[in-house]
């Protein structure tokens, strides 16, 4: 599997486990899909800084929720 289609799939379950976040994972995604259409940047990096914005969400959201 390439590294677009592990980021889509990984956002696509991240929306799915999260729906309330789902805005912010989008953002984060289309952010990912804008950097890796400048031929110079590195899919890989940005595959990283996504997966690392989207979990630190995550990690944010479920402190502000647990009781």
């Amino acid at each position: 599997m390439d590294t677009r289609t592990r980021a889509y799939e990984y956002c696509i379950r991240q929306v799915s486990d999260y729906p309330a976040l789902a805005d912010q994972i989008n953002s984060f995604y289309s952010l990912f899909r804008m950097e890796i259409s400048d031929d110079e940047a590195s899919v890989e990096n940005e595959w990283e800084l996504l997966y690392s914005d989207v979990e630190g969400l995550i990690k944010e959201h479920k402190t502000n929720t647990t009781v």
